[in-house]
């Protein structure tokens, strides 16, 4: 009966372990997010041209430091790795816009917004599932 006690303390004090670690993971990725994030949207004031493509180079850094986020999981891994590829091709996104916007090309400028509209909604999207398995057990 001892013994059994004990490997359930043992066992409860792992998962405490394993759920510490990923709350750790989570909120280092949380932060690096949001600090880039942050970066963006200091950096748009009016939503110029040149405002625009300047958001390029911001989210292909965003990107490269995600990059470098670990996440113990294979799904987690995979997650980063999402994020990675949506804050890429947001950078082309945002450069494609500015070059539109400065071009004054109607067309151009449409699909370029349709297409940061589906990027943001991807965001969203992984934003939760990020959520979900940060606050998975």
């Amino acid at each position: 009966m001892r013994f059994r006690i004990l490997a359930m303390t043992s066992l409860l004090l792992l998962t405490s372990c394993n759920r510490l670690a990923k709350t750790h993971e989570c909120r280092r990725l949380g932060a690096i997010v949001n600090a880039g994030l942050g970066k963006v949207e200091a950096s748009l004031h009016k939503g110029s041209a040149a405002e625009y493509r300047a958001l390029g180079p911001l989210y292909k850094a965003l990107a490269a430091e995600v990059r470098q986020a670990r996440l113990s999981s294979s799904a987690g891994t995979a997650l980063v790795s999402e994020f990675a590829t949506l804050f890429e091709s947001t950078a082309s996104a945002t450069t494609n816009f500015g070059a539109a916007l400065e071009a004054q090309d109607t067309r151009k400028i449409e699909e370029a917004r349709r297409d940061l509209e589906r990027l943001a909604r991807h965001e969203q999207g992984l934003a939760m599932r990020l959520d979900s398995y940060c606050e998975a057990p």
